[in-house]
């Protein structure tokens, strides 16, 4: 999985694109021992290179300032509520000018805290947005520094110099403020008393700055190979070390819930729209189920009309269809012939099917008397069929109407006991 790029705004670099300039940690997450080879870039030469990966914006740690607040013990919620008015007597021009962004609690230490410029805040997104980014976490450049328990930790940065004092802590301060910046941070309650300075990425420089730093009591040492302090900022980035400062309405999910907003409306239509559809299903399915089960009652019905002496009537279908079969192939008698229902049916159903093109459309049964409603092609099938139906053996046929159309010929048929 490919690293963050990393784009710090910095007034002091000159020559590039208005203070912003990039990293790609790819480069010495995938060769350390080539770190010295590595350099910061103009945001000119990013290119195409921002598909699909992650971003984090590091701005100067001189416009945010790390400190904490002491709250009784309440959902985060609350406390981000409470903040403001903690912090009201420290902030020059008033909260409403200013973003507030809340690290991980401490059980000593309480609720660290980042504040910095809302116009700052809103110009840096902007400046990123003209370019169609949106960084996962904008950070201080100050947490960006590698963290040692006990000890505070230095870099010189350019004209700056950046100190880092505890988790979420620490503070920025140009060259000519360092010692005054330190011995206030030693003596005050604000930062953790340490007894450690470490110098980091290999210069010495930052000592001829600190005349006094032995009446602070601190003990210096020097670490490291110098390189780029951009590269090497990035280098010891860890997300849950620093304090996100986009947070709130600032944050990716809340940034998203704004592109969707425009959508709402469409979402909730559309919603309403499924659910008239879902409704109006169920409505349907619940009529057909009805239909379904007045229609099998109308056949169990006909079924006991035609076999009154059943008792059970499991499949009406199934039934009858074994009774029609049981008849066909008994060998009747005209003395032997019934006049009940499927008696006649069963004699004449099969001659109809075994015409060519006829149709039954309606059958009708009452007083011992079978009426039929066939479609034949013309007038002569549907002599023809009368003629068959008559040459069986214990049956009156009687042709009682016939009515041409544009389909065929449609025959009224009664067929009754007697005849031949």
């Amino acid at each position: 999985m490919s690293g963050p790029i990393f784009l710090f705004f910095s007034e002091l670099v000159q020559g590039v694109d208005p203070g912003v300039i990039w990293v790609d940690s790819d480069h010495f997450n995938a060769n350390p021992a080539e770190k010295k080879n590595v350099q910061p870039e103009p945001l000119a030469g990013l290119g195409g290179r921002l598909s699909g990966r992650r971003v984090v914006a590091v701005v100067p740690g001189t416009e945010v300032l790390l400190t904490r607040v002491r709250l009784p013990k309440t959902s985060r919620a609350n406390i981000e509520k409470a903040v403001p008015f903690q912090l009201e007597e420290q902030i020059i021009g008033g909260v409403e000018s200013v973003y507030f962004a809340l690290g991980q609690r401490s059980l000593e230490d309480g609720w660290p805290v980042a504040v910095v410029s809302k116009q700052r805040m809103n110009r840096w997104l902007e400046d990123l947005s003209a370019l169609g980014i949106r960084p996962e976490a904008m950070v201080s450049e100050v947490d960006l520094l590698p963290l040692e328990i006990g000890v505070w930790t230095l870099l010189e940065f350019f004209e700056r110099f950046l100190v880092r004092t505890a988790v979420h802590a620490g503070f920025a301060v140009d060259a000519g403020n360092l010692e005054l910046a330190l011995e206030s941070a030693a003596r005050g309650g604000e930062h953790p008393t340490r007894s450690a300075l470490r110098v980091v990425n290999g210069l010495t420089e930052p000592l001829r700055a600190m005349d006094g730093v032995e009446k602070l009591g601190l003990t210096v040492t020097i670490e490291g190979e110098h390189e780029d302090p951009y590269v090497f900022l990035a280098r010891h980035y860890v997300a849950s070390e620093a304090i996100n400062l986009l947070q709130g309405r600032l944050s990716q999910r809340h940034h998203w819930l704004g592109v969707l907003r425009p959508f709402w409306s469409t979402v909730a239509l559309l919603a309403v729209y499924l659910g008239w559809i879902v409704a109006q299903r169920v409505v349907e399915d619940q009529q057909l189920g009805r239909q379904i089960e007045s229609m099998d009652q109308q056949i169990e019905a006909v079924y006991r009309q035609a076999f009154p002496d059943v008792r059970k009537v499991v499949d009406p279908k199934a039934q009858m269809k074994l009774f029609l079969n049981d008849k066909n192939n008994l060998n009747l008698k005209p003395s032997s012939v019934k006049s009940g229902f499927l008696d006649l049916y069963g004699l004449v159903g099969p001659e109809i099917q075994k015409a060519t093109g006829v149709i039954t459309e309606r059958l009708r049964y009452q007083e011992g008397k079978l009426e039929i409603h066939v479609r034949c092609v013309d007038l002569q099938q549907l002599d023809q069929l009368k003629e068959r139906l008559g040459n069986l053996a214990g049956l009156s046929v009687e042709l009682l109407s016939a009515a041409q159309d544009d389909q065929g010929v449609v025959g009224h048929v009664r067929i009754g006991v007697g005849g031949k």
